[in-house]
């Protein structure tokens, strides 16, 4: 039985997300909702997307997975305003963030909800 990994994304955040693939991951292709996209993803407040990629071999697990930019409102393309993630499989073998860079300041928190072998829940709050 094959197997892909998905991380789903909650906006509670106030505001719209981006969701882009890292560029630093360039043998990846991000997709939304099982369908590839190209361009920044925007993800309105209130609503939920499921996050995977191809490039990726179906059942084989990892540390790095996934390469997925997170991009709050008024990054005004200035590296700020941005969680960089890499999610994989954890020491416990459950999907999780396995690295990350913040590119401060931040408007949006991210917490992950729930951690499964192939499915990693995250929530983005707004930051008061």
């Amino acid at each position: 039985m094959s197997h892909s990994s998905t991380v789903v994304c909650i906006n509670n955040s106030g505001s719209d997300l981006i969701i882009v693939s890292d560029p630093n991951w360039d043998d990846q292709s991000l997709k939304i909702d099982g369908r590839e996209i190209t361009s920044p993803f925007s993800l309105g407040d209130g609503k939920s997307v499921g996050v995977s990629v191809s490039g990726w071999t179906e059942g084989e697990r990892s540390p790095e997975m996934m390469g997925i930019w997170f991009v709050g409102p008024d990054n005004d393309h200035d590296n700020r305003n941005n969680y960089m993630v890499t999610v994989g499989a954890n020491s416990e073998e459950v999907l999780d963030i396995t690295d990350s860079t913040l590119l401060k300041p931040l408007s949006f928190s991210c917490v992950a909800v729930t951690k499964a072998k192939w499915e990693l829940v995250l929530l983005f709050n707004e930051r008061k």
